[in-house]
């Protein structure tokens, strides 16, 4: 059909440029890395591509703000306690439609092994694999009015999930509790009974930061492992929540023009990321890797990778950037950072020296051995 190709096209093209196939993918084994959170999007391999000299950091261009409305949400979310998400954003999204989605949006997700579905549910698998943000969507039907409570599920309840399974729950699996039923598994799976159906027109979006110990559990107790679920157990950044919210808004207003946000936002963050700082001598540097990095190239190489840095003719002060914070913790990884761009090849081996002359005789061992083995001879026992 013609909702396949391009909107325009010039005459001569092939056909590969008409489908949108003709891009590069690729195919990146991810197991030694798993981890590092920010590695579970394309933005976060995209910088590590770039740091390595693959490719050039290209940011994306400025997006004006989604302007949203004064209205109250139609519901009040509510948190059994702040440690289930210490970060969290929503809002109500009207004027949409299950419509199907534009065909790069279809393209990229393929790409990646993801199935097209809808537009609305395209947008949260794209928003997912780009930043490395899971979100949802509810059908605003489903849960206006009534209250929005995320809490822990007591053991024996039950959801309907969105692959139409019905999950007898453990204790202390996150859920979202609306109208008294279970419609949530939060940062695992949504719930059925609030499923983006054909009729949907309005939504109630989400994005939020879920506790990583808590979500890998349920994961392993409830035997179902999900992409949105093994991102969330890698410990996503807090600020992660919010970057993901504002992506999300920016593309339901560029594939539905007609889209309306006229509720204002709920948020809330609990903590932040620590904004570390980490110094050592420059000296230091050369001593662990034993290679004679110059600064100006270590100071490159982790500026490509996201921190900041300032230096002086004997130092080095890097700022940790929010995404890091929970990997690069002392200057042995800072260490590790910029030997591991700058190449392991590069490392010369050498091997250690060692004396290899035989050690002074110890008189006195001898004296004790001999003593020893004399007694033993005659019938004597050491106790």
């Amino acid at each position: 059909t013609l909702s396949k190709f391009k909107a325009s096209v010039p005459v001569g093209s092939s056909a590969a440029e008409a489908l949108m196939m003709d891009d590069v993918v690729f195919e990146i084994d991810n197991l030694a890395l798993n981890n590092r959170s920010d590695l579970f999007s394309h933005q976060g391999f995209a910088r590590e591509c770039a740091a390595l000299g693959l490719a050039t950091w290209k940011k994306r261009k400025k997006q004006k703000p989604v302007m949203l409305g004064k209205k109250s949400l139609p519901l009040k979310p509510e948190f059994e306690n702040t440690t289930l998400s210490r970060s969290y954003h929503s809002t109500v999204v009207e004027g949409l439609s299950a419509k199907e989605s534009p065909v790069w949006l279809k393209r990229r997700l393929e790409a990646v092994g993801i199935r097209s579905l809808n537009a609305i549910i395209d947008i949260t698998n794209f928003v997912m694999m780009d930043s490395g943000q899971p979100t949802h969507a509810f059908d605003l039907r489903a849960v206006s009015g009534k209250e929005f409570i995320t809490r822990l599920s007591k053991e024996g309840e039950i959801i309907k999930t969105l692959d139409s399974v019905d999950r007898i729950l453990p204790e202390g699996v996150i859920v979202v509790e609306c109208g008294g039923r279970i419609i949530d598994l939060s940062g695992i799976m949504g719930g059925a009974d609030s499923e983006i159906r054909s009729d949907t027109k309005s939504v109630y979006f989400h994005s939020s930061h879920y506790d990583a110990v808590t979500i890998r559990r349920s994961m392993q107790k409830l035997a179902h492992r999900t992409e949105g679920g093994t991102i969330h157990e890698k410990n996503v950044e807090l600020e992660r929540s919010h970057v993901g919210f504002n992506r999300a808004l920016e593309l339901f207003r560029e594939i539905f023009p007609e889209a309306t946000f006229p509720c204002k936002a709920y948020s809330h963050q609990h903590g932040k990321s620590s904004g570390r700082k980490i110094s050592f001598p420059f000296e230091q540097l050369r001593k662990h890797t034993g290679v004679a990095i110059l600064p100006k190239a270590a100071k490159k190489i982790l500026e490509d990778l996201g921190f900041s840095v300032k230096s002086s003719k004997s130092s080095l002060e890097v700022q940790v950037p929010s995404f890091r914070d929970l990997t690069v913790t002392i200057p042995e990884d800072i260490f590790e950072e910029v030997i591991r761009i700058f190449g392991y090849s590069k490392v010369q081996s050498v091997p250690p020296t060692i004396s290899i002359h035989p050690p002074s005789k110890n008189h006195a061992l001898t004296l004790r051995r001999g003593v020893r083995n004399f007694f033993v001879s005659q019938g004597f026992q050491e106790e």
